[in-house]
């Protein structure tokens, strides 16, 4: 099954859902400090906040990255435009939230 099938099965949503908990996992595991996972959450929502999701978005990518995190292709065809990646990472940061919010317990 390809991509392109995926594509249309899969929501920014679901991506978003998807790829979260994998990568806050990863950044946990490397510092166990819940204080750095709450001040890149709170960076991220406030540059999301002030219309730079952009940016966010580029942040969030780069953090897959350097986790060496697979990024499965169905993300590069769903995630095109500006309004693409601002759902992505408002998705991404209630996911985030919900994520911390557990860890907190």
């Amino acid at each position: 099954m390809g991509c392109n099938t995926l594509n249309n099965e899969i929501s920014i949503v679901d991506l978003a859902g998807a790829l979260t908990l994998p990568l806050i996992s990863e950044l946990f595991a490397a510092n166990s400090n819940l204080t750095e996972l709450n001040t890149l959450f709170h960076r991220l929502d406030l540059l999301y906040e002030n219309d730079r999701y952009i940016l966010a978005f580029d942040i969030i990518y780069d953090l897959f990255r350097k986790t060496r995190l697979e990024i499965p292709c169905v993300f590069y065809e769903m995630i095109e435009t500006s309004q693409d990646k601002r759902s992505f990472v408002g998705e991404f940061l209630t996911d985030f939230q919900e994520i911390l919010s557990e860890l907190s317990c």
